[in-house]
Order: C-alpha cells, then structure tokens, then sequence
C-alpha cells in the first residue's frame, strides 16, 4: 500500500469537487455570443474538460485500489448499492442495443469514472470533511459566478430573448438558477450547525446572500421554485428533529398551509406564470412529452441504450423533433430520458434506489439531533426537482451528488468535529477508513 499524505489527499478532492460544480471551461469555450440554445455535441467538443475530468476519475480509481479492502468493506455495508450497481451494469451493457454503441461506451466510462470519484469522496472522508469540502466547492463557485458576470458580461451574461440575465459559469441562466437555489439552502443549513465557527461561519454567511442574489440574478423562474421549495423542506426537516408532541401539529398545520399554497397556483396558474412571460404549455413541453413517451413505448424494457437516443437527424430523436417542431437535445425531463436510455427495467431499478435514499435520508433526520444530516435529503430533492424540467441525472456533480447521498449511512449519527481531529485512525498519512458516524 502507498503512503498518502492525508492533507495531499484533501486538497486533491476539494479542488476536484470545485472542477465538477464550478469550472467555467464551458462557458469560455463556447459562450461568449450569451445566446440561448447552444448544441451540446458542440459544447462537449473539446478536449479540455473531458481530459480533466478522466484524470480525475484515473487518480480516484488508483487510490481506491490502494485502499480495496476498506472500500468494499464500506460499499457493502449499503445493500440499496446493489441496485446502483444492476443499474450501472444495464448502462453499460446497452452498448450492445444502441444505435450508436461507440458513443454509449465512451458516456458510460464517464458514469463509472464519475461513480468512482463519488465512492473516493464518500469512503476516504469523514461526513464532517465532505460537509467542509462542498462548502469549498460551492463558495468558490459563487465567487467564481461573480467574477465572470461581473467583470467579463460577454461570457456571464445571456443575450436575446433573455438579455442581461446572469448565468456565471454554466452555459444558460436555468442551470445557473436552480444550482444556487440548492446551493443557498445548503449553506444556510451548514450554517446552523457547528461546522463553522468565528470568521469562517462569517464567510458561509456572506456566501448564503451571494447565492441568493445569483438566484435573483439569473432571472431563473426554476431557480426561485427551488430556493423556496427547499427552504420550506428544510424547515419541515428541522421540525422532524423535534420532541415528537411538538413535531406531529406542526408538521400538520405545514402540510395543510402549502396544501392550500399549491390549490391557490392550480387555479391561477395562467396569470402567475404571466408574471414570468411563460405560459402554460410549459415553453413546447406539452408536445414533447407525449411524443418522448411515445417512443418509449416502442422500446420499453431496455430503451434505445444510454446517450444513444439524441444523436442528430438520423437518431431515433429525429422524430422527436419532426413533433415537437424545434431541435431540443433532450426531453427536458431526467425521469422521460432515463426511460429512454435504460428502458423501464432500468427505470425501475434507479427509481428503487431513488426512494430507498428517500425514506433513508428522512428517516435519518428524524432520528438525529445533528441538523448536518438535513444537508443528504435536501441535496436529494434538489435531484428530483431539478429534474423534471431539465435532465441532470447523469450530469458528473449531479450524478456525484447521488451517489454520494446512496453511501451515507442508513443510522442515526452525531457530529463531533473535536472527537473527529482526536481520532487515532487520522493521525499520521496513512488514514484509509470511511466517514466517522457514531450511533445518535
């Protein structure tokens, strides 16, 4: 076994979860006319990104198997991964059913590659440091999504139809959006525990308002939808953390208030999305659903094989296009595109391991007193909710989010940060174990 200096080891995944959350590769490569609708084939095009992102995925795998047996010692010890793993393997074997099978190998190498730095991630670091290091990862977005919007408007900003709006990094102001709608709830969820403390807490504070002006910025519809979805979870979260006779009521009275929020949108849906300039056709998605599910029809155990679906005008999506009259890159909907890819033998499988994490990420709030462990279900509905307008499942910080989310332990556990730096298994460089979480 090679000795690895622990704090080698650190530095190497905060800077690779910054690469994965926050480059802006993208967006300088392609970005700079700020239209709206740019060809993902074209933006995948370059060398650099993909080329980064495999080293990382090369030095993750290596010191994984430098550390084999307390890897699988941890990866067992979750039984929902064996429906990752069936899942994965349908991935992968559906180069064989693909239209384009050579293309399906190499975006199912990424999967693996990016599982296999979410398994790094989550095996070689305590819950506390892996808290830490996404609060690195997204500060350093946030400023980076400033600096750009600020300072270099012909990369950050978008042009017509949406002029002015902010996108930061990402290549359209959505994804902009709905990343820091996630991300100021995050933060503001660390920032009620002892994680941070002095100026450090000061410095989350200072980025939990950024965040949300980067909401406000981006002009995203779907961003502010998020931001207040998740902060109404969030406080639903930290009521489940309450002697139980106080919970139940007012979870109660909760339910009841947003029951009545959303009858009072289902019946003045047409003026409130008139706020927005949107109507209720959902921007061309009333024809593109149908048709997508139309096509599933036509494949529905296996699908058309992962990525091999929308791959120009003579792939099966062609019709998709022909239909919904407009070029779209996908069917705008996780859920529809995973049907597409992996059938509904492979749906199945990966909405299983959706709702086990589910009622595993609730139940493990409702057992702690530590608010940390609201951090895994709100990061877990920001997936499910980003993507029933967009498709970001198998987007690498989306899929390492997920995967980071399945390898959390299923008990009940408290935080100690004092104990976590006193523990013997870390002192010295040769630490290989997996995340410290004592019984609650």
């Amino acid at each position: 076994m090679i000795r690895i200096p622990r704090q080698l080891e650190s530095i190497y995944a905060a800077i690779a979860l910054w690469f994965f959350f926050g480059n802006p590769i993208n967006v300088l490569n392609n970005g700079a006319d700020g239209s709206q609708l740019i060809d993902t084939q074209t933006v995948s095009s370059s060398f650099l990104l993909p080329g980064i992102s495999m080293a990382i995925y090369c030095i993750s795998v290596l010191i994984l198997l430098n550390c084999w047996e307390t890897t699988l010692s941890r990866i067992t010890k979750n039984p929902q991964l064996v429906l990752l793993g069936l899942f994965l393997l349908i991935v992968i074997a559906s180069t064989q059913w693909s239209a384009y099978p050579v293309y399906t190998l190499r975006r199912s190498v990424l999967v693996l590659g990016s599982t296999a730095f979410a398994v790094f991630f989550s095996t070689r670091f305590s819950f506390t440091q892996q808290l830490k290091m996404l609060t690195f990862a997204f500060g350093v977005t946030i400023v980076l999504c400033f600096f750009i919007s600020l300072f270099f408007p012909v990369y950050g900003t978008m042009t017509a139809p949406h002029a002015g709006a902010w996108r930061g990094v990402h290549m359209h102001k959505n994804e902009l959006g709905a990343q820091m709608g996630f991300i100021s709830i995050f933060l503001l969820v660390v920032r009620s525990t002892d994680l941070f403390r002095g100026l450090t807490k000061a410095v989350v504070s200072v980025l939990v308002v950024g965040s949300v002006f980067l909401v406000v910025a981006s002009t995203s519809t779907t961003g502010l939808v998020i931001l207040f979805t998740l902060g109404i979870a969030s406080i639903l979260c930290n009521m489940l953390r309450l002697n139980y006779q106080y919970a139940v009521p007012v979870v109660n009275i909760s339910l009841i208030v947003m029951m009545l929020i959303f009858f009072y949108i289902q019946f003045n849906l047409e003026t409130l999305l008139g706020v927005f300039d949107k109507g209720t056709d959902l921007t061309g998605r009333d024809q593109l659903w149908p048709a997508v599910l139309q096509m599933v029809s036509q494949k529905p155990l296996l699908g058309y094989g992962y990525e091999g679906f929308w791959r120009g005008s003579a792939s099966p999506g062609a019709y998709i296009w022909k239909v919904a009259g407009w070029p779209t890159p996908n069917a705008h909907n996780g859920y529809l595109d995973l049907l597409l890819a992996t059938g509904y033998i492979g749906g199945f499988l990966f909405f299983a391991g959706l709702m086990f994490n589910l009622f595993k990420s609730l139940a493990r709030v409702g057992m702690t007193k530590n608010a940390c462990a609201i951090c895994p279900i709100i990061a877990l509905l920001f997936l499910m909710m980003s993507n029933t307008t967009e498709t970001t499942f198998f987007v690498s910080d989306s899929w390492i989010l997920y995967v980071w989310i399945s390898l959390i332990p299923a008990q009940p556990f408290e935080l100690n940060p004092e104990h976590l730096t006193a523990h013997p298994s870390r002192q010295g460089s040769t630490y290989c174990g997996s995340g410290e979480f004592s019984s609650g």
